[in-house]
């Protein structure tokens, strides 16, 4: 019965994190986390809940308006983890589709460790306008899969 309760208290804290991002709201994301948490994206780390200001920060640099649409949660006591598409809209108006995944791992009901996963240049496409920008990305894209297809 205890497990089922973690469960259930780590869901919501993992639903609290998508609300307040959806939200904007950085003072009810700052409450879901540890005061000692880590954040790895991009293979940084953010150590703290200034890492998860800088996080949010970052995020909203890019994104004027962001939703996710989870397809796949796993929870397991203290681990969590769930596949979603990013459905937001950059500051030009374009709107973006990212899928993603995330880990998280709490304690004591807040996040210790969050994990975020992406194709970097999924991503990357999805937010560029230009069509230099766009050719670049392409370019990288085909030479990352040449050898598999040769």
């Amino acid at each position: 019965m205890r497990e089922d309760t973690q469960n259930q208290m780590n869901l919501k804290t993992a639903e609290d994190v998508r609300i307040a991002v959806q939200e904007k709201n950085l003072e009810r994301l700052l409450a879901c986390f540890d005061d000692k948490c880590e954040i790895e994206l991009f293979g940084l780390k953010l150590a703290g809940k200034d890492g998860v200001k800088k996080w949010f920060k970052w995020t909203y640099s890019h994104m004027d308006k962001i939703g996710f649409e989870s397809t796949k949660t796993i929870i397991d006591g203290n681990v969590l983890f769930e596949e979603y598409v990013l459905n937001g809209v950059i500051h030009t108006g374009k709107k973006v589709k990212s899928r993603q995944m995330r880990s998280l791992i709490f304690e004591e009901g807040r996040i210790k460790t969050f994990r975020l996963y992406m194709d970097r240049l999924q991503f990357a496409d999805s937010i560029a306008e230009d069509f230099a920008s766009k050719l670049i990305i392409n370019k990288f894209t085909q030479r990352s899969v040449r050898e598999m297809l040769q």
